[in-house]
């Protein structure tokens, strides 16, 4: 069995975006960190590398809904390993391109419609998720 870290990130609509990650023990441990006591700490960057947001995690294999301003051309993560009050840099993610807001679907596809309720997107990709 082939395990590696993982991190990726993947637009749901101009305003949010869905992250999923996996953090392998083997990798924990190679920074002293006990992995039943693991944090973990998320940044969200935009294309020229300015920080976004911050959000952590007490958990090695998890996903994540953000919400962001719909103002970067792209955007991209960067996980973090809390060790002893210092921040060890894990990983980084894919980099994607955001969605334009001025985009409109066809009749068969109302997503990112205006019109749509943002809970019921939230509602409907959680039900299919897991």
């Amino acid at each position: 069995m082939n395990l590696r870290n993982k991190l990726v990130l993947m637009a749901v609509n101009p305003n949010s975006s869905f992250i999923y990650w996996e953090i392998t023990d083997k990798t924990v441990e190679e920074f002293g960190v006990d992995p039943k006591n693991i944090e973990l700490l998320f940044k969200l960057f935009d294309e020229k590398h300015h920080e976004i947001l911050e959000f952590d995690s007490n958990f090695a294999l998890g996903d994540y809904y953000i919400n962001h301003e719909n103002n970067h051309k792209a955007i991209y993560l960067k996980l973090f390993l809390k060790v002893g009050g210092r921040l060890q840099h894990i990983l980084s993610s894919n980099i994607i391109k955001t969605l334009d807001k001025t985009i409109k679907s066809s009749k068969h596809s109302s997503l990112i419609d205006d019109g749509i309720s943002e809970n019921l997107i939230y509602t409907s990709t959680l039900l299919g998720g897991r």
